[in-house]
């Protein structure tokens, strides 16, 4: 069950995970019908990305590994999960580097892990409608 942190109205729990929609709020002046929609498109979008890196890491794709793994980082950066965003962080340093490729497969697991405690927590907090 997702439980709101006491210490920010922006920061919601679900378990180990955090979702920090502090910018989100400043950047839409705390237009709720912005921030709904914001989390709906992290919601539908981050799926493709997720599945993106997986089968690039699959096929050995450093680049798109990277690639995969940047356009994530961009949207973490908005919608801040942790530990995702991380996760993800790491992920792409070793692709830049072309580094354990087997320990990225480790991460993306964890990373979709969280996207799916992450999901459960919006989905939640904007009323299931998303």
């Amino acid at each position: 069950m997702a439980e709101q942190e006491t210490s920010s109205p922006y920061i919601l729990r679900n378990g180990n995970v955090s979702v920090d929609l502090t910018m989100v709020y400043e950047i839409s002046g705390n237009d709720e019908s912005y921030i709904a929609l914001m989390a709906q498109i992290f919601l539908q979008n981050m799926p493709a990305t997720l599945q993106r890196i997986g089968e690039s890491v699959q096929k050995e794709d450093w680049e798109e590994v990277y690639k995969a793994a940047h356009f994530a980082k961009s949207s973490l950066s908005v919608i801040r999960v942790s530990p995702m965003l991380e996760l993800v962080l790491t992920i792409e340093e070793c692709a830049r580097k072309r580094i354990a490729l087997e320990r990225i497969e480790g991460l993306t697991e964890q990373v979709n892990d969280s996207f799916v405690m992450a999901k459960d927590v919006l989905s939640e907090k904007f009323n299931g409608g998303l």
